[in-house]
């Protein structure tokens, strides 16, 4: 009887000794809870940073392509420009057959150079990209 009347009297004691294991274990749980959210959220923002990245690789391709489409153009322009003041000038100079050949010339380097473009299909930034729902 003595021994389940101490029993008793520390009841209240191991009561909140409890209630105290049962509060670090609360405070345990949200903190692992917490640090899973992050976790989630960390992994979240490198596939978002990946996708962002390939994204940003396509974008840079497609504008070193038009870069050097633009430089391209720019040099048959020049050189177009070139033949057209020496066809003139030989014009100007009485050298008509002369001309007229390097006109005929550039013609057919015109309707070559239109041939092959219609071959070609027009490239573009990649289909599977869908850069307005940031999906890839």
């Amino acid at each position: 009887m003595i021994f389940v009347r101490m029993q008793l009297e520390r009841l209240p004691y191991m009561v909140f000794i409890f209630a105290g294991f049962q509060g670090i274990l609360g405070v345990l749980l949200l903190y692992w809870v917490r640090m899973a959210w992050k976790e989630s959220s960390l992994l979240e923002k490198r596939e978002r940073l990946a996708l962002l990245e390939k994204e940003n690789a396509a974008v840079y391709a497609h504008y070193q392509e038009m870069g050097q489409a633009y430089a391209s153009l720019h040099k048959l322009q020049h050189d177009f420009n070139n033949l057209m003041n020496t066809a003139s000038f030989l014009a100007g100079e009485g050298e008509i057959k002369k001309a007229e050949q390097m006109f005929a010339d550039v013609e057919s380097m015109l309707k070559e150079a239109q041939d092959d473009r219609s071959a070609q299909t027009v490239q573009s930034l990649p289909s599977d990209l869908d850069f307005q729902n940031g999906e890839g």
